[in-house]
């Protein structure tokens, strides 16, 4: 309450002195503006020039982030921050939260989307809950929309490959002197593989998927303001088998609708008031031999926030406020509400930096929360170095709290807490060669964890600690560039089997400019050995493995044409128990300018 007054103090004090100008607005929430130590970027170039189809692969090349498929392309995705859950990951599509209210632990999956989509793609490693609230207490993922490039004009892509895979986008830029914007549509359809693993249950159906986007973004510079627009639709389609049986009937239908605008205002030269209001709806149906089941989840968000920058002081003040709403099978409906105050500000002066940051959380359900951060930086030279330390939560789901008993056992829990974590980060940046060698050193703990048992169903029962260390160092020398990478994590103090997450993890990106008009990549990773459930509920190992993937690029004018081999061994591994995983796999894709 004393942070929407002050908020309203200063708002009002801008109007009395300032008029507005007709000058351009150029204000967003962004936490690399105030944490900028972890991290990392993937740029629109970098996402085609390795032509991956999948979001999660792109993803997997950043260090300190691992990615799991329980099966092949199209299949439903995981993705883990330094060691933490996968439901600890929050997913923003220009600022608005992806996390998925329909699911059981509100996880974000990515198998549908379309990473053609996006100018791109920001990865923020440790607690970003300070931002964007209870889905992000072990890191980030933003993704950016392409706007255009303000000139009208056309874009397609087609391709195919290894197991009936095709996919094909359309895009159309549009443009005047101060509105810009892109529409796209795609498809992507695999008759796929058998997502359980053949030697296991000698399975041998082949699981397809089938996925449709349309997405709309623009932006609209105006007089005295600036507007962001942002509407997209998902149609996915996905077959499904259990943990042993090979079906060919069950299937999930995921719909999902977004919808945003952001405004911008210039108040004076160093003050703007922002407003975003978003909506973000998911409906999933579940088809099953024994029965259907219908989820339907919808997000509100509205988030107004102050922004003033000085020369040496960068402040963020504001205020958001998201509903939440769960529906089970058209009957069962639940909902929340979470109001939010947070201030965040930025000092700089000659070679130091400090940044700090404090939100305050009223939750309907379970009550109050309050996050920190803090991050000191100094720069020596081209030598960067910075601290953090942030906290973070995760709000309970609508379905850990209210969930309907199954076969007579509880599974929701009212009484539940929010999940908590504590994050220190030591990084270390400096360009060289050509290129940046990034080190970081963490420190994670996660606390009240929620898990699922038989017999109580939700619980705040577990807890757990992660250290590692992370490092990339990119070269270029000439028409020859390396990116080596590695993590290493240890986890400790975890009361039961850290799943899904290797210790280790290495390898290296290659790229080679033969010409003006061709070029080739490679891709080397090792993954360290990791633990699963098994079909029993018990826990076993799964074996570490490589894997090698290749491309080539030729570009003739304003068109490009590509072709990819996934997996080029035929390394045959898992990533989780009982599923498979790609074999070699190739992509002939064709696109361009028209």
């Amino acid at each position: 309450m004393v942070l929407a007054l002050v908020l309203c103090s200063f708002i009002s004090q801008a109007f009395a002195q300032e008029e507005l100008d007709s000058i351009e607005v150029v204000t967003t929430k962004d936490a690399s503006d105030f944490f900028s130590g972890s991290v990392d970027i993937v740029t629109k170039e970098e996402i085609k020039q390795t032509g991956y189809s999948d979001i999660t692969q792109i993803l997997s090349q950043i260090p300190g982030v691992t990615t799991n498929n329980n099966g092949g392309f199209g299949t439903r995705t995981s993705l883990f921050i330094r060691g933490a859950e996968a439901r600890h990951t929050g997913f923003s599509i220009d600022g608005l939260r992806l996390n998925d209210p329909s699911n059981t632990d509100r996880q974000f999956d990515g198998a549908f989307l379309n990473p053609l989509i996006f100018q791109e793609v920001k990865i923020y490693k440790g607690p970003q809950s300070i931002f964007y609230g209870p889905d992000a207490m072990a890191g980030l993922v933003e993704f950016v929309t392409d706007k255009g490039t303000g000139k009208n004009g056309n874009e397609f892509l087609v391709g195919g490959g290894s197991f009936d895979t095709y996919r094909a986008m359309v895009s159309q830029s549009w443009g005047t002197q101060n509105h810009k914007g892109k529409v796209s549509a795609s498809t992507f359809k695999t008759n796929g593989i058998s997502r359980l693993n053949k030697k296991r249950f000698d399975a041998t159906e082949r699981d397809g998927s089938v996925t449709h986007q349309v997405v709309s973004s623009s932006t609209h510079r105006f007089e005295k303001f600036n507007t962001d627009l942002l509407l997209g639709y998902n149609f996915g389609k996905s077959e499904l088998d259990d943990l042993s049986r090979d079906s060919k009937k069950d299937q999930s239908i995921t719909h999902q609708l977004f919808l945003q605008q952001k405004t911008s205002v210039r108040l004076n030269a160093k003050d703007s008031l922002n407003i975003r209001t978003g909506v973000n709806r998911y409906h999933r149906e579940i088809q099953m031999s024994s029965g259907d089941n219908h989820y339907v989840g919808n997000t509100g968000q509205v988030d107004l926030f102050w922004d003033r920058r000085t020369t040496n002081l960068h402040t963020l003040l504001g205020l958001s406020l998201d509903d939440e709403k769960f529906e089970i099978d058209r009957s069962q409906k639940k909902n929340n509400t979470l109001a939010s105050t947070y201030l965040t500000q930025k000092w700089s002066q000659d070679i130091y930096e400090f940044s700090y940051g404090v939100r305050y959380d009223r939750h309907q359900r379970f009550g109050d929360l309050l996050t920190y951060s803090v991050s000191p930086a100094v720069n020596l030279g081209e030598l960067r170095l910075d601290y953090i330390y942030a906290t973070g939560f995760k709000a309970p789901s609508l379905y850990q709290l209210y969930a309907p008993e199954m076969w007579g056992a509880p599974v929701g829990n009212k009484k539940l807490d929010s999940e908590r974590s504590y994050s220190h980060s030591v990084n270390a940046s400096y360009p060289i060669a050509g290129g940046e060698f990034n080190l970081s050193f963490f420190n994670n703990k996660y606390d009240d964890l929620i898990t699922w048992t038989m017999t109580q169903g939700y619980l705040n029962q577990q807890k757990f600690s992660v250290r590692g260390v992370e490092s990339s160092f990119k070269l270029t020398l000439d028409k020859f560039t390396m990116r080596p990478f590695l993590t290493v994590q240890d986890f400790r103090d975890n009361e039961t089997a850290i799943l899904r997450r290797p210790r280790n993890i290495w390898g290296a990106d290659l790229a080679y400019q033969m010409n003006a008009r061709l070029s080739t990549w490679g891709r080397w990773e090792y993954r360290s050995a990791s633990r699963d459930f098994n079909t029993t509920g018990g826990v076993t190992k799964i074996n570490g493995y490589e894997k090698v993937d290749m491309g080539v690029t030729y570009q003739l004018n304003q068109q490009q044409f590509s072709i990819k081999v996934m997996n080029i061994f035929d390394r045959e591994y898992e990533q989780l128990y009982g599923f498979n995983t790609q074999p070699r796999s190739f992509m002939v894709e064709w696109g361009g300018k028209i």
